[in-house]
């Protein structure tokens, strides 16, 4: 009888601590989340950098040696793009380079300041008409402590409009958890390298809708009454 109950009894803690255990594995996973990193909440958001309306606000710029660079704004756009709103997606960005000789230029295109980029970003995209050249695109970023950093290489040989993404890798630094300041990266344009292949004659490239795909689950609800790091 004695025995019995010792073995009722180890049942009983087994089964306890059986579901102990499943309940704390279950726990676990939903603060991991599905992915299984640690945010136990994301918002995530489009934010928009530019839609290029006023594209004649920003500028191109290229060694003086390897050609001239200007910059158009111009009516049209991908169809996916001006099918979300025809009446505010009426413009794009076009830049045309015109190289003096062949070698290895590149061009950057800039807005007419850096775009603060709320949250943490985990991926930029923008639209492109890259004309079936050899060349690679990258964005110019800065980081949460005004570091340089540049992402993607990505290449423009095809024709007609592309919806180009890029992530942002996690070595790049978004935030600081030790002070109050503001937090996320700053766009600071696009950056082409051309293919020497390619570089004689004349070039034209267009960008319209660039977006950043970022994570404002921190800004939205940090605390208003936390004076910020910002003098």
């Amino acid at each position: 009888m004695k025995r019995l109950s010792i073995f009722i009894t180890m049942l009983v803690l087994t089964v306890a601590f059986l579901l102990f255990a499943q309940d704390a594995a279950q726990d676990e996973q939903q603060q991991q989340g599905e992915g299984g990193n640690n945010f136990v909440t994301e918002a995530i958001t489009n934010f928009l950098i530019d839609d290029f309306e006023f594209a004649n606000t920003w500028q191109v710029s290229m060694p003086r040696d390897f050609g001239v660079a200007s910059i158009l704004r111009r009516e049209g756009g991908p169809a996916d793009v001006v099918a979300d709103g025809e009446e505010n997606n009426k413009y794009i960005l076009g830049a045309k380079i015109q190289y003096f000789r062949t070698g290895y230029p590149h061009f950057a295109v800039t807005p007419p300041r850096p775009v603060k980029i709320p949250g943490y970003t985990k991926e930029i995209s923008v639209w492109v008409a890259g004309r079936n050249h050899n060349n690679k695109m990258s964005f110019y970023l800065y980081d949460v402590n005004g570091k340089l950093q540049v992402v993607g290489n990505e290449s423009l040989n095809f024709m007609g409009w592309k919806n180009i993404t890029v992530q942002v890798p996690a070595s790049i630094k978004q935030d600081n958890f030790r002070g109050q300041t503001d937090q996320g990266i700053s766009f600071m344009g696009i950056h082409v390298k051309v293919d020497p292949r390619d570089s004689y004659g004349k070039y034209y490239v267009y960008f319209d809708n660039l977006v950043a795909k970022t994570d404002v689950y921190l800004e939205t609800y940090r605390e208003e009454d936390d004076p910020r790091d910002t003098w």
